[in-house]
């Protein structure tokens, strides 16, 4: 509450309260997300924060929501940059969630300038992507990028990694034929 009759509360969905009753009565507020809010804090009547989900934080104001912040560009975890020996059927690249995000786009090529892309996705809902079938004993380079309703981040930093060779067929030493 942010005096004896005006107050807010958050929960599941990017549900947001207020109340100017006393909490008699509540009303919903425009929120800017459909993650879940855990927490928030008001420093007027009008004015606060609300947070949630994968760091979310939205910021309100007399008018009521503000969007979000455009996302900060991910930051990539595996497979480690430089990384050998990468399985080739697929490859699991994951990422550092981006506060606010509601998708991702993903990108692998065989050249750092992704002239020859293998993999275009967008619309990733999670910070984990399993390729497609990969060549065995090839490099590749991922990127992602990171969007919300205020736009979109830049593309992450550009990894590479190369995956496995074949294994040569072992040949039969004993018993003989």
């Amino acid at each position: 509450f942010t005096n004896d009759s005006s107050g807010y509360a958050v929960g599941m969905g990017g549900v947001i309260l207020n109340t100017r009753d006393g909490g008699s009565n509540w009303t919903s507020q425009v929120s800017a997300t459909r993650a879940n809010l855990w927490s928030v804090y008001f420093t007027s009547d009008s004015s606060g924060y609300a947070v949630g989900d994968s760091g979310i934080i939205l910021r309100y104001g007399p008018s009521g929501s503000i969007p979000p912040l455009t996302p900060l560009k991910p930051i990539l975890i595996s497979p480690a940059n430089n990384a050998t020996y990468v399985f080739p059927l697929t490859a699991s690249l994951s990422w550092r969630p981006s506060p606010s995000t509601t998708s991702y786009h993903v990108q692998v090529a065989t050249d750092s300038i992704f002239s020859s892309m293998v993999s275009n996705k967008s619309n990733i809902l999670t910070a984990t992507l399993i390729t497609d079938v990969l060549t065995p004993n090839t490099t590749y380079y991922w990127r992602v990028s990171a969007t919300n309703t205020s736009g979109t981040s830049p593309w992450s930093a550009i990894w590479k990694f190369t995956t496995a060779p074949i294994p040569d067929i072992p040949a039969l030493a004993f018993p003989t034929n």
